[in-house]
């Protein structure tokens, strides 16, 4: 059985929580907050029994529910707008795979990761590395698939097979050479002679000629609307002359106007050997698909961040409500023990805290696998376009030829594609510790005092 941490660590002795001096002692103010924990404080130092029954316990963990509900309404819509409002800049591809067609099944694997237990007593009985294991043996699986069809058709593997190392490497420098940038720095051979710092003067007067002039660049760029730039600076003399003549932050705002990622118009089981011109849809798909992505992460990020700073100030609620109730407490004669807080009401304090943070985890763990939720969403909807890619792609048709010049599109598609993979495990783990946190604090609640 795996050991989680909880955040929220409930004292075994609340006495224990204000032995360290030197902290700076706040006077409560008595708001819904303070004023739910002392009733439920008054109602258990007056149960002579010392334990509450079961009656009495449901009543007041109802009341700390309600109150803590209350506190946290105002993050937890935050949180849903977030959501919302982002959704209309990850959604944008409109065909939502349907999560049975294709090889990869990239949206089918997602909406088989199992969703967090948040209800703690279910969590409580919950066999959590059973729960899990399945998932990723599922997904293990299907990168091994993956690594057997990319092993099949690797060309570089290939290469390397029939002419060694001095085969990839000739084939790679005859490729570089038919860069523009790399012949206006002096070819790949002299690249390689040239010293670091030979290498980075060039570097920087190659860079200074590009922004005076773009057309220096040949069309084999990741981005369509620099492509289109380019296109037109080396054949519309007018727009030439009119671009040379721009100052440089108006070429530099010309530039800016042209680098946007345009859908692509191809398709995925493009023939090879029919083909012209170098085929980047591939580049663009990927850029699309970690642009969705970046937003999605940045929201659910935001939603943690949400979640996290309210439970913190909950905390410190708690904390400071509990240091002002213990001096509170008057001291009575123990006997031979001498002088000590009343155990009674100490014990009440400790039941107190013992409920509300039960109700402050039950609060935080629901509100993670909210979070959770979105975010799996939101990944769904981003690799949505990446996944019918996939599934159409036909492996096995790469040329030497394209090994070096970017448009060798499986070894792109193998990573892209084991990416996904790879964030389903991140999603999945997420999830497991979202159960694995619940489960711990259902049991820590249980032990007896």
């Amino acid at each position: 059985m795996k050991k989680y941490f909880i955040k929220k660590t409930i004292p075994v002795l609340v006495s224990a929580m204000f032995a360290l001096t030197g902290i700076a002692q706040q006077k409560p103010t008595y708001n819904n907050f303070q004023k739910s924990l002392d009733s439920v404080f008054r109602s258990l130092k007056s149960n002579k029994t010392l334990d509450p029954s079961v009656e009495q316990s449901k009543k007041l963990n109802n009341l700390l529910e309600k109150m803590v509900e209350g506190q946290l309404a105002s993050t937890k819509k935050s949180m849903n707008e977030q959501a919302a409002l982002s959704e209309k800049s990850y959604r944008t591809w409109s065909k939502q795979n349907n999560g049975s067609a294709g090889d990869w099944n990239l949206i089918a694997h997602m909406q088989g990761i199992p969703t967090p237990i948040a209800e703690l007593p279910v969590a409580g009985n919950t066999d959590v590395d059973a729960r899990y294991k399945p998932f990723y043996d599922k997904v293990e699986r299907a990168k091994n698939q993956l690594r057997d069809v990319v092993n099949k058709h690797n060309l570089y593997q290939q290469v390397y097979d029939k002419e060694g190392q001095q085969g990839l490497e000739k084939r790679a420098m005859a490729a570089s050479d038919k860069s523009a940038v790399v012949r206006q720095m002096g070819g790949t051979q002299q690249l390689v002679n040239m010293t670091d710092a030979e290498r980075k003067a060039a570097a920087e007067k190659m860079k200074r000629n590009i922004q005076q002039d773009p057309s220096l660049l040949t069309q084999t760029g990741g981005d369509a609307g620099m492509r289109d730039m380019q296109y037109k600076l080396m054949n519309d003399k007018a727009y030439q002359e009119k671009f040379k003549k721009m100052s440089e932050s108006e070429k530099q705002a010309e530039m800016k106007k042209y680098m946007t990622i345009k859908p692509a118009t191809g398709v995925a089981n493009r023939d090879y050997s029919k083909m012209e011109k170098p085929s980047f849809e591939v580049d663009e798909l990927l850029l699309r698909t970690g642009k969705r992505m970046q937003e999605v992460t940045s929201v659910y990020s935001s939603m943690i961040s949400l979640t996290r700073d309210a439970i913190e100030n909950m905390k410190t609620n708690i904390q400071n409500w509990a240091e002002a109730t213990v001096k509170s407490i008057p001291m009575v004669e123990l006997g031979e023990v001498g002088h000590d807080k009343d155990p009674q009401q100490m014990r009440a304090l400790h039941q107190t805290s013992m409920m509300m943070y039960y109700q402050l985890s039950k609060a935080e763990i629901a509100m993670q696998a909210i979070s959770w939720a979105h975010y799996v969403a939101g990944s769904k909807a981003a690799t949505g376009e990446l996944d019918e890619f996939a599934s159409n792609f036909k492996w096995g048709q790469g040329k030497e030829s394209q090994m070096f010049d970017g448009t060798y599109d499986e070894p792109k598609m193998a990573t892209a594609i084991s990416g996904s993979y790879d964030l389903m495990v991140q999603i999945a783990r997420i999830s497991e510790s979202i159960t694995g946190d619940a489960k711990a604090a259902q049991k820590q609640s249980e032990e007896k005092y």
